[in-house]
């Protein structure tokens, strides 16, 4: 049974750990809330993550923890970093990070091929750094964000997970960039990608192509350098895929030269 948190309990002007005030509320989502606050020692904007809710099955503390451990582990520009977390009576669980200010990317499309090139070489950059840390992402498709200076960041962690992880299944590494090429695809196209049919499989994994009729070019504009990085990031095959992210985003650099 899940217990909603009162929504008074945390307005404008709470403070959490006699340290952390909240000043306006930026995003909601289904597990917590995200508001725009102060470190009020430090005098600098922060992120203010709260719990939205108890439930029997969800430990918001854990998972905030987790996130920390995780996070705190990682220095790289496009990587949310976290400063604090723990717990207060006006929150069950708070987790302290920089402040980003969202711009849109997910729903944009379609894109020009260098706009698309950059985002993807962002956004590899940043997983590398993840992976070389020995996790694995699993949110590209809800975690990412343009920030309003125009980087890309990865901001959600809360379905990471250590490689080796039994959580991971048989997702790993590759899986992060096979997630980020179906958004490059979409980015590129205006549509979104069509799951393989494994009795009709794709000459191109990339382009759709539709049981029983010609496969849909892709777009005039998307040069072929383009398509190929495309094409290796969705790979059927995770061994024809990109090796790591850091040789993705190479190749994107290098799509258009």
């Amino acid at each position: 049974m899940t217990e909603w948190t009162p929504p008074s309990r945390i307005v404008p002007g709470t403070v959490l750990a006699g340290r952390y005030r909240v000043d306006e509320w930026v995003w909601m989502e289904f597990e917590k809330a995200t508001w725009r606050g102060v470190d009020t020692e430090l005098g600098r904007t922060v992120g203010v993550r709260v719990a939205r809710f108890r439930s029997g099955g969800y430990s918001a503390i854990d998972s905030f923890r987790a996130q920390f451990e995780l996070l705190s582990a990682i220095d790289h520009p496009g990587v949310m970093h976290v400063y604090a977390v723990g717990s207060d009576p006006a929150a069950d669980a708070y987790l302290i990070t920089e402040h980003i200010e969202p711009s849109s990317l997910v729903r944009e499309g379609p894109m020009r091929p260098e706009h698309a090139m950059d985002v993807v070489a962002q956004a590899a950059d940043a997983l590398a750094a993840v992976h070389d840390s020995g996790v694995v992402y699993r949110n590209v498709k809800r975690g990412m964000i343009r920030r309003s200076d125009g980087t890309i960041v990865l901001f959600d962690f809360h379905r990471a997970r250590r490689a080796g992880s039994p959580d991971l299944g048989s997702r790993d590494a590759l899986t992060d960039i096979y997630e980020l090429g179906e958004w490059v695809y979409f980015w590129l196209t205006g549509r979104r990608r069509r799951q393989p049919d494994p009795f009709h499989p794709y000459e191109s994994p990339s382009w759709e192509r539709p049981r029983g009729q010609k496969g849909q070019p892709p777009p005039p504009f998307v040069p072929i350098g383009v398509q190929s990085v495309v094409d290796r990031m969705l790979a059927l095959e995770v061994k024809d895929r990109w090796p790591t992210a850091s040789a993705l985003a190479d190749a994107a650099r290098s799509a258009l030269a």
